[in-house]
């Protein structure tokens, strides 16, 4: 068998790390593309219990989301989880944004609260790879 590398898709057109930074619609703060994302959940429960005024805040903004509720979204465990920040960075300013996550992330109206990170890394830079059979 022989190994084909293919270091760009759709005919050779994108990187498979362009086509992931394009799909983020987004730029850093810095202006370059950006390498990963980040959103930043916080339990429903919680935020009802210790931020009502946050609650309060986010229906004055979004009137339209009164009949709907809060926006939710569940994990596998069973819990609902609310997205409270989503953040983009290149790779230089990357280790700056985990950084202040690590230290920030669960502050909602001046309240510490559980909050989970998670990280959309996208695809790595090891080139794309495929193998054909050595008959063709």
């Amino acid at each position: 068998m022989t190994i084909q590398h293919r270091s760009k898709l759709f005919g050779g057109r994108t990187t498979a790390e362009e086509l992931h930074s394009q799909s983020m619609r987004a730029m850093c703060p810095c202006g370059a593309a950006p390498r990963v994302k980040a959103r930043v959940f916080v339990p429903v429960l919680e935020v009802l219990a210790k931020c009502p005024e946050f609650v309060h805040a986010f229906f004055v903004e979004h009137p339209e989301m009164i009949e709907h509720g809060l926006p939710v979204v569940q994990f596998t465990d069973g819990a609902k989880w609310m997205k409270v920040d989503e953040r983009v960075a290149c790779a230089k300013c990357l280790p700056q944004m985990e950084r202040d996550l690590a230290h920030g992330a669960g502050i909602l109206c001046g309240q510490k609260l559980h909050a989970e990170v998670q990280f959309d890394r996208g695809p790595g830079t090891d080139p794309v790879s495929v193998q054909i059979p050595a008959g063709l």
